[in-house]
């Protein structure tokens, strides 16, 4: 598995935050709701996202490994503009990797309202990163 240098950075800052949230389970991390991402060769199948507390399961129904790394971010700013300027991140939200076939935990803080960037930055073998390969996007929480 190959990630862009630009990928390498956003990957190991939200490697980072998915760090500190371990420390943040509790007790109370048993009774909150799933939330499920399925990622395939180009893009996700994302759910509603709602404000709260969920866990995090990246399904992989690819044929390759992938990514689910989300950010909130100023309202309007595109998942395309994160990927170029990273200073428009407000926080880390989540993240998960899972190799095809797969079923992995991620993590995930609270979402709040607003608005969400989210890529995939895995490379293929050829050296082309997911995300330019469509799988990027927003969604917002209300």
């Amino acid at each position: 598995m190959r990630y862009t240098s630009r990928g390498r950075r956003a990957a190991a800052t939200i490697a980072v935050a998915a760090l500190m949230l371990v420390g943040a389970a509790g007790p109370a991390e048993a009774k909150k709701e799933t939330v499920l991402v399925e990622a395939f060769e180009f893009g996700f199948n994302l759910p509603d996202f709602e404000a709260g507390k969920f866990k995090l399961e990246l399904r992989n129904i690819g044929q390759g490994p992938h990514i689910f790394a989300a950010a909130e971010v100023p309202p309007g700013v595109t998942a395309e503009e994160v990927i170029a300027d990273e200073s428009l991140i407000i926080r880390e939200v989540a993240f998960a990797f899972a190799l095809p076939g797969e079923t992995a935990k991620g993590k995930l803080k609270e979402l709040t309202p607003g608005s969400y960037a989210f890529a995939c930055f895995v490379e293929t073998p050829e050296g082309v990163p997911h995300f330019a390969l469509g799988m990027l996007g927003e969604f917002q929480v209300a």
